[in-house]
């Protein structure tokens, strides 16, 4: 049973409300759509509440290690944490060529974010521009 906390995507739904998002990433991102139906936090509160309550509390406990347990670890771990505990899986997992870094972008009901799993931040795409790690240009998108 579906959450009433949740909103219910098919994919060609899904892309198509949250489009304008993927495609002014840019050509150079390769996006890989894994599911046929999506789920996606009901808003930016929903999220957040996720993050305090279920995801930082464990994501604290985890140390930094370079090369074993770094930014594509910890983007892998919240995307599975919101499938595990929410049934979220409009989470996906960007690798950034640009910044050799990977963080994670969120869908909610009422936007797409940015988040970086190592410090809990969540951001819009333009707030995300803005700070060098996050080039959001060239890359792919685990979804």
């Amino acid at each position: 049973m579906i959450s009433s906390l949740l909103m219910y995507y098919r994919l060609k739904d899904f892309f198509g409300k949250y489009f304008f998002f993927f495609d002014r990433l840019g050509t150079t991102v390769k996006y890989y759509f894994l599911d046929g139906y999506y789920n996606v936090f009901k808003d930016i509160g929903h999220l957040r509440r996720f993050i305090t309550n279920k995801y930082g509390e464990f994501v604290w406990s985890k140390r930094y290690q370079k090369d074993l347990f770094d930014c594509d670890d910890y983007s892998l771990l919240f995307k599975t944490m919101c499938e595990y505990y929410e049934l979220i899986n409009g989470v996906g997992v960007f690798f950034d060529y640009d910044t050799s870094h990977a963080y994670n972008i969120v869908v909610t009901g009422d936007g797409v974010y940015v988040v970086e799993p190592q410090n809990l931040s969540v951001m819009s795409k333009e707030e995300a521009r803005k700070n060098k790690l996050y080039g959001l240009k060239k890359g792919f998108l685990l979804m």
